[in-house]
């Protein structure tokens, strides 16, 4: 039987031109089914299929303005496509698999988004319908946009969505729920789902949705307080995540209640999902939001509850103060110390002794190597060198102990006691107020205590972050007269010590003191005011607080002060994102380039970690279109915070950047890379840097350099084969006698970062949880400033955090238990020097032989009359050589094998644990202990004893001062051998006369 072929549509054509609607329907419904094939011989009769879509007489003009869509899609004009296939009404399913129905719903889909975010006409409006005379239109907008009826493309949507519900294609429908704005399709998707082990899993995705597709900060919160709901719906809450939602949302009157609620539950797992909670979002890193949690916490919770030697309520208190925390972070730093004085000393014998500028990286370098480890012997062995400092070196040298000792907040005042006027130490005003900065550096990362007397035995955690050191520092400020020196130190320390803890209200008192002493005009101190009030009001958007720095930064004469209060303005506005549009506006149209400095990190700050086309375009134009030089190094600089989260994009983006002819964008490129791809070490990245690192001008390589040592922080060799690279390529750089000093310091910096905290360190600015750390972006931010400022590179210490897993019981001990690592140790170990290297062993060298000398010894041989004894002395040595080869290289095949690297190996906790690492990790099977939650990310896991009854050993940590297990008790590794040791005495205070 013959199967009939269709090679033409000239008979359905034909009978469409017929003048009865019958006939003329009969042909559309051929070409409808063979315009996939033949729509280029259908196209000139598109203006007739129009008409009989549009005539009200014609019976089906539905399937007429179908036939007509597809030939317009074939033709390449979709939004007239998507008009008439919206026309076509029930005829047009959305739900085929073919490339017309997905490109016209996908255009649907976009369209329908554009509509509820505001973009596109409003939803209530009933727009025009199709007419021939819109379609013949020049406009040159979208005219699907224009002309679309919002209800004919709500129904679209719906279908698609009932669509993936009914193949169960639950995480589609989520994603075009969020999307397009339906949190009813959102909620009715997951209430839906069939499968309950697969409901936690889209509750996840939802949240990891909010955070990367949702733009508006508006519609964020109502995505995340929709979660919650949802949450709180399942059989069984998910505490931990509820908690996590409401983090984002700041809301901590609701989560105070929670922690309340699983407080006073007698269930053990409930008591340990408290704690959990109270870990992961001090973990976030967001001061002022925790300080509000402490609060609410302590005023719902009086009744105490015994949980060992302590009680859970003061436990819980503890952790949120910060005071457990900072106590582990310290003891992991020092017991896990990994760096080596070795380098300092190769790189201080490589600097010019004379520059101030190599003395000032060098000891900024220690500062970074040695974050948080209590290591100063660098600084003891070199204590006059050290004491060649002077005027804002000695400041920023002495700021550097800050550093070293960070979160030994219980210590702070016995350590820079000496450089103190108050307690009997130094009266050089730079080591003074170096010494404020320092105490303020101690205290950003560590919890606060009552600075009583350092002998007396009263270390008491206070009800609020930062308040006792805040009193002390507001004394010395309103004590330091007109010491500008001592006044700098002392308004720095105030703005890292209670970084988000002022209102900008005309009662508050930190406020209205660093006010004060911004309009006194003198511009040293006058700056560090600025920056101080940019960081107590970090994130709060205070209305007053702007208008005022505004208003003095056009008044105000000093260029320092003006350029701090542009910074100062950028810091009050983080995270507000469209709320800054109005004054991001306003600050780009100013004449003062300065100011238009401050609002490009205005732009990087209110739309940090957002990934904002708008911003992001913004920031691009600026940059390339900008008169003044800073500008639009800034602009460049700001996309790296815009883009915190998308660190693959950053490279791509700012590869064409980072071949501009104007210097300044090419250092901007350089920091922008550095900051979005921190410890990534992508190859794209360090393959701009490679190249910028060569580039003709001083601080573009000095950019580079440092945004090396960043990107490649905690890379291995085995992970980063360009690891020893670039760790070479920072000593030649420093040992070059003609390199100029900027990119000296450049890498001198860098090996400090690089190294940073005894190699324990990350730089991270988003939490595990996927919060953004305020306090890390604070600090980066600030550390940008170095350009004008050197002493602000004491900030980026901010920005580091210790790469570690603790594990801990319900009474914050410190068990003593193992991990599993899945893979072989030199896939994350630490990074050796060269100096530990081995070496490797030389292999004997054949000396040439001459062939006078051959000629020679043969004469010789015949005239002694030796030709036995001659023989063996000449060819069968070379074969012995080569037998002598063919042994060694046979050994060194088979040591190689018999040192093969194990697939695994233990750690120990604490552990230094890479992010990367994290899907190799596990606790043994054979472990007493397991734990609360898996092993999702680095930070703190509660775990709890398999079997009660049995005995556990502990490793002891100081804490308010003391050990938390005693010695007598404990069992203690053999890395915590000063855990009962008091404090070594810090280095001799460098006082002496200057000429």
């Amino acid at each position: 039987m013959s199967v009939l072929v269709v090679n033409s549509a000239s008979s359905a054509l034909n009978e469409l031109s017929e003048s009865e609607p019958v006939l003329q329907v009969h042909a559309l419904r051929v070409l409808n089914s063979v315009v996939d094939s033949f729509w280029p011989e259908i196209s000139s009769y598109v203006p007739k299929i129009q008409a009989l879509s549009e005539s009200p007489s014609f019976p089906e003009p539905e399937l007429a303005a179908l036939v007509a869509a597809k030939v317009l899609f074939y033709l390449g004009d979709i939004d007239q496509a998507l008009e008439y296939a919206l026309m076509a009404g029930e005829k047009f399913d959305v739900t085929e698999e073919t490339e017309f129905a997905q490109t016209l719903r996908a255009r649907c889909i976009d369209l329908y988004v554009d509509i509820k975010s505001g973009k596109g006409p409003r939803e209530g409006e009933n727009l025009p319908s199709f007419t021939s005379s819109n379609l013949q239109s020049n406009q040159t907008t979208t005219s699907a946009v224009k002309e679309a009826n919002f209800p004919v493309l709500e129904r679209v949507v719906e279908d698609v969505f009932n669509d993936c519900i009914a193949k169960n294609e639950t995480f589609e429908a989520v994603g075009i729920a969020i999307e397009c704005r339906r949190l009813d399709k959102l909620k009715d998707a997951i209430t839906t789902e069939k499968d309950p082990s697969k409901v936690p899993l889209l509750l996840d995705y939802c949240f990891r949705c909010s955070q990367g597709l949702v733009a508006s900060k508006a519609y964020r919160k109502e995505v995340l307080y929709a979660l919650v709901e949802l949450y709180e719906k399942q059989p069984t809450p998910d505490y931990v995540s509820i908690c996590k939602c409401l983090g984002f949302l700041e809301d901590a009157k609701r989560v105070g209640e929670i922690l309340s609620k699983l407080y006073k539950d007698e269930d053990e797992n409930s008591q340990l999902a408290c704690l959990q909670i109270a870990l992961d979002l001090f973990d976030s890193d967001s001061p002022n939001f925790s300080r509000k949690l402490y609060e609410e916490f302590s005023s719902h919770c009086s009744e105490e509850k015994v949980v060992g030697d302590k009680t859970l309520y003061h436990t819980i208190r503890s952790i949120l103060n910060g005071t457990v925390p900072s106590a582990l972070y310290l003891e992991f730093s020092y017991t896990k110390n990994h760096s080596e004085n070795s380098i300092l000393k190769k790189v201080k014998q490589s600097l010019d002794a004379r520059s101030s500028v190599n003395h000032t990286g060098l000891v900024l370098a220690n500062g970074f190597m040695n974050l948080g480890t209590k290591n100063d012997a660098f600084l003891r062995e070199n204590i006059e060198w050290l004491s060649r400092a002077t005027n804002w070196a000695k400041f920023s040298a002495t700021a550097c102990l800050g550093l070293i000792h960070t979160r030994q907040a219980s210590a702070a005042l016995t350590l820079l006691s000496p450089y103190l006027s108050n307690e009997g130490g130094s009266t050089s005003a730079y080591a003074e107020g170096g010494a404020l900065y320092a105490l303020g550096l101690i205290f950003a990362s560590a919890s606060s205590f009552e600075l009583a007397d350092p002998s007396s035995e009263q270390y008491i955690p206070v009800t609020a972050r930062g308040v006792g050191c805040r009193n002390y520092l507001l004394s010395a400020l309103r004590s330091a007269g007109n010491n500008e020196v001592i006044q700098h130190g002392a308004c720095l320390g105030i703005g890292l010590a209670c970084m988000g803890m002022a209102t900008g209200d005309e009662n508050d008192e930190l406020y209205e003191e660093l006010k004060g002493v911004l309009y006194s005009d003198s511009a040293v101190a006058g700056q560090a005011a600025a920056f101080g009030i940019g960081l107590v009001l970090v994130g709060s958007g205070a209305s007053r607080a702007i208008e005022e720095m505004l208003a003095y930064a056009h008044d105000t004469q000093h260029e320092k002060i003006t350029r701090a209060l542009a910074v100062c303005i950028a810091l009050i506005m983080y995270g507000r994102e469209e709320d800054a549009d109005t004054l991001i506006d306003q600050l780009c149209e100013e004449k003062d380039p300065i100011l238009r400095y401050g609002a490009m990190f205005t732009i990087g700050l209110a739309y940090c970690g957002t990934g904002e086309n708008k911003a992001t375009r913004r920031l691009l134009h600026v940059a390339v279109s900008d008169v003044n030089d800073d500008v639009r190094r800034a602009a460049v600089i700001a996309l790296g915070f815009v883009l915190i989260r998308q660190p693959l994009q950053v490279p791509k983006i700012v590869k064409l950047l980072s071949e501009s002819y104007h210097a300044h964008v090419r250092y901007g490129a350089a920091m922008a890379i550095g900051i979005a791809c921190a410890c990534t070490g992508l190859h794209s990245a360090i393959e701009i840097l490679e190249h910028l690192s060569t580039d003709a001008v001083d601080f573009v390589r000095q950019a580079a350099l440092i945004a090396l040592g960043m990107v490649l922080m905690q890379q291995s060799e085995a992970l980063n084969s360009k690891v020893a690279d670039i760790r070479r390529l920072f000593e030649r750089t420093i040992s070059d006698k003609h390199e100029e000093v900027l990119s000296k310091f450049g890498a001198v910096l860098a090996t400090g970062i690089i190294n940073a905290g005894g190699k324990n360190c990350t730089i991270e600015f988003i939490s595990q949880s996927g919060f953004l750390r305020s306090r890390a972006i604070v600090g980066m931010t600030m550390f940008c400033q170095f350009w004008h400022w050197y002493p602000t590179c004491h900030f980026l210490s901010l920005s580091f955090r210790p790469s570690a897993l603790i594990a801990l019981t319900k009474e914050l001990k410190l068990p003593k238990m193992e991990f599993v690592c899945d893979t072989k140790p030199s896939l994350f170990d630490y990074v050796k020097a060269a100096s530990q290297e081995q070496k490797k062993e030389e292999e004997p060298v054949i000396s040439a032989v001459l062939s006078v000398s051959t000629h020679q010894r043969r004469r010789d041989r015949t005239k002694k009359n030796t030709s036995t004894e001659s023989k063996v002395s000449t060819a069968p040595m070379e074969v012995d050589n080569e037998e002598a080869k063919k042994n060694k290289e046979h050994t060194k095949d088979s040591s190689k094998t018999e040192q093969q690297e194990p697939s695994s190996y233990t750690l120990e906790n604490p552990t230094r644990v890479l992010p990367q690492q994290i899907p190799y990790i596990r606790i043994p099977a054979d472990s007493p202990f397991k734990g609360l939650t898996s092993i999702a990310h680095p930070g703190f896991l509660l775990v709890q004893p398999k079997d009660p009854s049995a005995a556990v050993e502990y490793i002891s940590y100081q804490l308010y001062g003391y050990p938390v297990v005693q010695e007598e008790t404990a069992h203690t590794s053999q890395e915590e051998p000063m855990s009962g040791v008091e404090e070594p005495q810090p280095p001799a205070p460098f006082e002496y006369h200057e000429d």
